[in-house]
């Protein structure tokens, strides 16, 4: 057993882990302690291992490139002038953590088209907003994580974990792992996702950050009602009054979500806080891993850990009432 071994099961059984969060939130329904009709969304955001120093710019990662090919390919000459060294393990040492260096700044340069990219996308919609913002950055400790503004309005190297639960019982339903600043968009996917795994939510709870009118209509035409405040409109008018360019998904989703039994409705969401508060408490606050592949590990061992502690509470709170 070494660090190597560690690495490899975390990224080796993610489908297996997966099925084993089905199983286990299965095996609750089929006993009648939980119910999958109404589903909340959050996201949680954990510092990467990654420092903020690590970010770099094209041009840097491009000087940083070409000295650490440099380094590889001196090391490796001087392994074979002078095979018989006494420090030879060590020469190897040093030309296998070069080769290394290489490959992490080789995934930056690659992370940093990805980036410039999705930049150029979001360029079209929005240009005068994207000119304002800093050529974007890549990290060489951590390739996939990415600065995002944090619960105490810092700005760290982070990744978005997206957690799906039943508000009532507390109950961890799905989990994923996302590289975006924000939840904009992120409740489909999920969505999709249960669909997928025959798990069909009749209404859905986010908070206002995955607020958008084309996810709306779509879980309304898919026979899923979404819940998410509106967003404040910049003349300060009502947000719940209808709009003329409203679509039937959107027109009903203003009326719910205004209406007292939509409120009393929403504040079901409020009890997901319970579920973030429970992965601070075990430990989600800052990962100890790197990649989006050991991350998602780690927050399916979390859910897995949450879920038995719950299924514990549930079948207890269960027997005191029979």
């Amino acid at each position: 057993m070494n660090y190597h071994s560690l690495s490899d099961f975390r990224t080796a059984h993610s489908a297996f882990l997966n099925q084993l969060l089905a199983r286990g939130v299965a095996a609750l329904v089929e006993a009648g302690l939980v119910s999958l009709d109404t589903l909340a969304q959050d996201g949680l955001r954990v510092r990467a291992s990654a420092g903020a120093a690590s970010f770099r710019r094209r041009k840097r990662l491009e000087e940083l490139h070409t000295a650490a090919q440099a380094r590889v390919s001196r090391l490796r000459a001087e392994l074979d002038a002078d095979p018989a060294a006494g420090d030879q393990r060590q020469r190897a040492a040093q030309e296998r953590g070069a080769r290394e260096r290489e490959a992490r700044i080789a995934a930056a340069q690659e992370r940093m088209g990805e980036l410039e990219a999705e930049r150029a996308r979001r360029e079209k919609t929005n240009k005068s907003k994207v000119a304002k913002q800093k050529e974007p950055r890549a990290s060489t400790t951590d390739t996939q994580a990415r600065v995002m503004k944090m619960p105490d309005g810092g700005f760290r190297p982070a990744y978005n974990m997206q957690i799906v639960s039943e508000p009532k019982s507390q109950l961890i339903i799905a989990v994923n792992v996302d590289t975006s600043g924000s939840d904009r968009g992120l409740a489909r996917p999920a969505i999709e996702a249960l669909r997928a795994n025959g798990q069909t939510p009749s209404d859905y709870l986010v908070d206002g950050g995955f607020t958008k009118n084309s996810d709306i209509e779509w879980a309304h035409a898919s026979g899923t009602r979404l819940w998410c405040p509106p967003g404040q409109t910049k003349h300060g008018t009502d947000p719940y009054a209808p709009k003329p360019d409203d679509s039937a998904g959107v027109t009903d989703w203003r009326e719910r979500m205004a209406s007292e039994a939509g409120k009393q409705k929403y504040r079901l969401r409020s009890q997901h806080e319970c579920v973030n508060a429970g992965g601070r408490r075990m430990g989600l606050t800052q990962l100890t891993v790197r990649g989006m592949a050991k991350t998602l590990a780690a927050l399916q061992w979390f859910a897995l850990t949450h879920n038995m502690l719950r299924s514990f509470a549930l079948w207890e709170a269960k027997h005191a009432c029979a």
